[in-house]
């Protein structure tokens, strides 16, 4: 099935990525300009012009990709700064040779940004939908060889466990989503003096990297909560301690505990909020009772706003209850949903697949 995620993330032709290449470098004259041809042609103009390279590794189906391509490459700030320190190309990761460029260069989520030196050496990488600001700081570090991915690894691998150096390098693993990202983010925060954690800049990493409820940290946020919340919104620190405890609950394969504290949560009317916990339930149990209790906020869910995520969520805890006639109902609807909005489906012809061998018992 399809897994959902919400927040509560060198020589190559490009001929297959055109079409969508001119469509987003026209979509403002102040924005990012984006070059057109092999990518051996575009390392030949950097290097040339002793420029950066910027690559946005996209695919079709991507809704968050779509959405920087409308919202922020066309802002002026974006393009003024992208322009002026970049040669930028876009990369359909999925057409023509953007598979074995995805591989070579480990692309697994998307949209996500390579950054190479002009000499065509990978040096730094992000991803992920993000605001103007944090896409430029992305071009910032980039070109700050004291602030690139491989620059802050080779100095980690050389013994540096400078505080600075551990939380620079823990903030870039994470905005590529590189493994290792919360292990270095922890080393970094036991660094830290208890009087020092609600600083701004360790509020972001308790943010990112805190998931033990046991842990220091945790408790700490917990037992002064409502300072953190007087510096950084009640919402927001509400929101990091119950995602804390739902992901020690998912983890530890605690589901009854699980299901008892999403129903404290105020999410009644969040669509995203409960088909991410009623997809989590599918995926972690087998128990009835739960699974119902999981059908009613993907069903809920489907009532506030219905589309192919949530419906595909309810057709796959449909088939697990047993209920094949109404799961392949809804599986087809996801279907046709996910055609409509261009959206990619396998997962549930996976679902469909399952259901005709039970059709065939």
């Amino acid at each position: 099935m399809v897994k959902k995620i919400f927040a509560f993330v060198v020589v190559f032709v490009m001929a297959s990525g055109l079409s969508y290449a001119q469509q987003s470098s026209s979509t403002s004259e102040e924005g990012m300009a984006f070059e057109h041809g092999s990518v051996a042609e575009i390392f030949a103009i950097a290097k040339a012009q002793n420029k950066y390279i910027f690559v946005d590794c996209f695919a079709d189906w991507c809704g968050p990709c779509k959405w920087m391509a409308a919202n922020v490459f066309p802002q002026k700030e974006v393009g003024e700064f992208y322009n002026a320190n970049f040669v930028s190309y876009k990369f359909d990761m999925e057409k023509g040779e953007g598979p074995d460029f995805a591989k070579q260069y480990n692309v697994t989520s998307y949209p996500r940004y390579l950054y190479f030196s002009p000499d065509g050496e990978l040096v730094h990488m992000s991803g992920g939908s993000k605001e103007a600001e944090k896409f430029i700081q992305d071009g910032m570090n980039a070109l700050n060889p004291e602030m690139t991915l491989y620059g802050l690894q080779t100095k980690y691998e050389s013994g540096d466990r400078s505080p600075q150096t551990l939380m620079n390098y823990a903030n870039a693993l994470w905005n590529a989503n590189q493994k290792g990202n919360q292990a270095i983010g922890e080393e970094y925060l036991r660094t830290q003096d208890e009087s020092e954690l609600t600083s701004a800049d360790n509020w972001q990493m308790i943010e990112r990297f805190v998931w033990n409820v046991d842990g220091r940290e945790f408790k700490y946020l917990e037992a002064n909560k409502a300072t953190f919340a007087s510096l950084y919104g009640e919402k927001e620190v509400s929101q990091k301690i119950n995602n804390t405890y739902i992901n020690h609950f998912f983890t530890s394969k605690d589901f009854e505990a699980y299901a008892e504290y999403v129903e404290k949560l105020d999410i009644n009317n969040n669509w995203g909020a409960l088909n991410e916990h009623a997809w989590n339930m599918y995926e972690g149990t087998d128990n009835k009772d739960l699974l119902k209790m999981a059908a009613k906020w993907a069903k809920r869910s489907m009532e506030l706003e219905q589309n192919y995520y949530n419906t595909d969520t309810y057709a796959s805890i449909l088939y697990k209850l047993g209920e094949y006639k109404e799961s392949e109902k809804y599986a087809d609807l996801a279907i046709e949903l996910a055609k409509k909005n261009n959206q990619k489906y396998d997962g549930t012809l996976e679902l469909k697949q399952m259901l005709k061998i039970k059709r065939k018992d």
